[in-house]
């Protein structure tokens, strides 16, 4: 009997000691803290988020303060978590550049957003609450030495799809000059799908007509449309091969010294480049406004600008 009451006793103290271990297992599982917007949260969306994601802006809705971002908390911890957001095309399986604009969120500040959705998304203390980022007012580096202009207010209908969109605007400058900044902001961010500008050359006898090339007196197509997307709508061999029709190639878009100056999307259209490189713009040239117009419900307008910051020397 005394031994039986032994091992009974043993039993339930090696219960009492898997229960306790247990415990301490799930206490040291659980989360050492619950992330806050204020501590924690804010400082990932002010610099990764905001700076498309606030007035003025191509992003749908700003993410500035915690007021716009707690509506929208579970769909960002989805957005982040399936790393459609922020917004990058690179794939880091494959591509071992370094990227200096990389803006793909790191794995801890993908898991610290998602535990604090999970957790209710607390705001915190304001006294944590980091200071949003300085953005340039208007142009980012400052007045421009030359703004360039599209050549007129294009009408972007309510509805429907636009084919790629070219406008002509003559090179405003008689000598050579070289370009070391470029910027090219959207005259209306809600319905630029993202733009190019370029520098080319057009077949000689081409007219400029309400911003369009005109050949043979009428509007050239090849030169205006889709097709010259990737050409820069020029011409091999400098001349058309009969009527309107134009000769394109990839191979006499470099030829004529044509050049891409910068693209546009959200998030990017602007640039510095390294110290002592610029690019050589040519008078007699073109700056094509290169367009990609998504409609918006309702009739807009746009005319995108485009800065020049010339090199010094």
């Amino acid at each position: 009997m005394k031994r039986l009451i032994a091992i009974t006793l043993v039993f339930f103290a090696l219960v009492a000691t898997a229960v306790n271990l247990g415990s301490g297992s799930a206490k040291t599982a659980a989360p050492t803290f619950a992330p806050t917007f204020a501590k924690d949260v804010a400082t990932i969306i002010f610099n990764k988020c905001a700076n498309c994601h606030r007035p003025g802006e191509v992003a749908p809705m700003p993410l500035t303060s915690y007021a716009e971002v707690r509506p929208w908390s579970k769909a960002i911890r989805e957005e982040v978590a399936g790393r459609t957001m922020p917004p990058w095309f690179a794939d880091p399986q494959t591509s071992t550049a370094h990227f200096a604009n990389d803006r793909r969120l790191s794995q801890a500040e993908i898991d610290t957003i998602t535990a604090w959705v999970d957790a209710g998304a607390p705001k915190g203390n304001d006294k944590d609450l980091p200071a949003m980022p300085k953005y340039a007012a208007g142009w980012t580096f400052g007045e421009p030495d030359v703004v360039i202009e599209m050549p007129l207010d294009f009408e972007v209908p309510a509805e429907g799809e636009l084919p790629m969109q070219n406008f002509y605007v003559p090179v405003p400058f008689s000598e050579e000059r070289w370009v070391e900044k470029v910027e090219l902001r959207p005259g209306n961010p809600a319905v630029v799908h993202h733009s190019i500008a370029n520098v080319v050359s057009l077949p000689p006898g081409t007219k400029i007509v309400n911003g369009k090339a005109v050949s043979g007196g009428a509007s050239d197509a090849a030169l205006n449309s889709q097709s010259a997307r990737e050409t820069g709508g020029l011409s091999e061999g400098g001349a058309p091969r009969s009527g309107r029709e134009v000769v394109l190639s990839q191979d006499s878009f470099t030829r004529s010294g044509a050049f891409k100056l910068v693209g546009q999307a959200p998030g990017k259209g602007f640039e510095r480049h390294h110290p002592g490189t610029a690019k050589r713009v040519l008078p007699g040239m073109f700056i094509q406004f290169n367009m990609h117009y998504q409609p918006s419900g309702r009739v807009e307008k746009d005319r995108s600008r485009l800065g020049l910051w010339f090199a010094k020397q």
